[in-house]
């Protein structure tokens, strides 16, 4: 697996989150421990390609952590109007506070490279809030983060430190909301731009909403790394909001078990997807598979067609991409005969009741072990799409599963 490359991503869609006003949340503490200067003051540039810097928004920490490990210039100051969520070492002074959070060269004994966790906290806010973007950083060797928020009343104690994910499942067949996320070291989400049609969006949290922080990391390096990733949550008035987003769960594959040299395409179609309510608004969607997928494929079917039409191919396992759908957006066509990621469809896309929606992927089983529905990287797949739409009134996140 290649390492994960820092890019700037703006979404208009893919970006349910929570935000209040003012404060830090890291459920470990503040930062502390030695430091190192960081950049000259002035020198905040949303335009770096390494390290974008929003000034107020996502700036580099006044003091960075001098740990031994890659990624200390990711370390993000908390947001002006918002909240910051941290994962990661309470103190970087105490050796045994960073071997906590430490995956080894070449992974765990016995487990491989990889691993895959669940964190619980909560958010700081005392009322509902609204949020349309946030800033992402995550040191490298990161796969992915998933930020779930749990069904109202749920309660689950602080975690202390990376915890087991045995409940995630559940939970989110329970009605567990997909917030947020991020595939890569810098990812940049807002759900506002110069698109007309985005300026109301806006999106939900419950005061102290329980989140469950998923996090995968992979190392094949021959040296540690450090699991830590910071969140900067940035507050949207909520008189400015007319339009509710929610998030797209379509999980696939659940039962699959593709044996070694076994080349498949898992398909959606005998248990397709029916958009939610009328006029409802779906505003980004990306693919989330592992390595052994070579391409996922989404596709739409509107009430009074007669064959299902492509939506987006994507044949970057460790990188997909998030096509967006708006009035200012251009996508890039696919192209499966040289494997070019690319979306089939341009512009606003409001679907109607009876619409269906369906998706596939194509695998191919390099390893000598059966693949399983799971979240290993390199010896389980996963058939998934995940996005965000938007209702004047949404309430929930769009479930499907096949």
């Amino acid at each position: 697996m290649a390492l994960r490359k820092t890019a700037l991503v703006i979404l208009a869609g893919l970006s349910s989150l929570s935000v209040a006003c003012g404060g830090t949340s890291d459920g470990t503490g503040s930062a502390g421990g030695n430091t190192t200067n960081t950049p000259a003051p002035g020198t905040c540039d949303p335009n770096d390609p390494t390290i974008p810097c929003f000034k107020g928004k996502a700036e580099p920490c006044d003091t960075l952590p001098n740990t031994p490990y890659p990624g200390n210039e990711l370390c993000l100051k908390p947001p002006e109007d918002g909240y910051q969520l941290h994962v990661g070492p309470a103190n970087y002074d105490d050796p045994a506070e960073l071997k906590k959070w430490e995956l080894p060269a070449g992974g765990f004994p016995n487990q491989g490279p990889d691993v895959n966790w669940c964190y619980y906290m909560k958010t700081p806010n005392d009322q509902l809030m609204y949020t349309s973007e946030y800033y992402a950083h995550m040191r490298p060797g990161s796969h992915h983060y998933i930020m779930f928020g749990l069904p109202d009343g749920t309660n689950v104690p602080d975690s202390t430190g990376p915890g087991d994910c045995a409940d995630r499942n559940l939970q989110v067949a329970g009605g567990a909301n997909f917030l947020s996320g991020a595939t890569r070291e810098v990812q940049n989400a807002a759900m506002f731009g110069d698109a007309p049609e985005d300026q109301g969006l806006g999106s939900p949290v419950p005061a102290h909403q329980q989140l469950n922080m998923n996090l995968h990391f992979v190392n094949i390096t021959d040296h540690p790394v450090l699991q830590e990733i910071w969140v900067n949550m940035i507050n949207k008035p909520a008189d400015q909001v007319t339009d509710v987003v929610k998030a797209m769960e379509w999980l696939g594959g659940l039962g699959m078990a593709i044996a070694p040299s076994q080349h498949v395409t898992l398909d959606s179609s005998a248990s397709k997807c029916t958009a939610p309510m009328e006029n409802t608004r779906i505003l980004g969607v990306t693919a989330h598979m592992h390595a052994n997928t070579l391409r996922v494929s989404m596709y739409k079917q509107a009430v009074g067609e007669a064959a299902p039409s492509l939506v987006f191919d994507d044949f970057s396992w460790s990188e997909p991409t998030v096509w967006r759908f708006n009035s200012k957006i251009q996508n890039p066509a696919p192209d499966r005969s040289t494997s070019k990621s690319g979306a089939a469809m341009n512009g606003i896309w409001l679907t109607n009741p009876g619409d269906q929606f369906s998706w596939q992927c194509e695998v191919d089983n390099k390893t000598t072990t059966t693949l399983t529905f799971s979240d290993k990287a390199y010896t389980g797949e996963m058939c998934n799409i995940f996005g965000m739409y938007s209702q004047p009134k949404a309430t929930s996140p769009w479930l499907c599963f096949f």
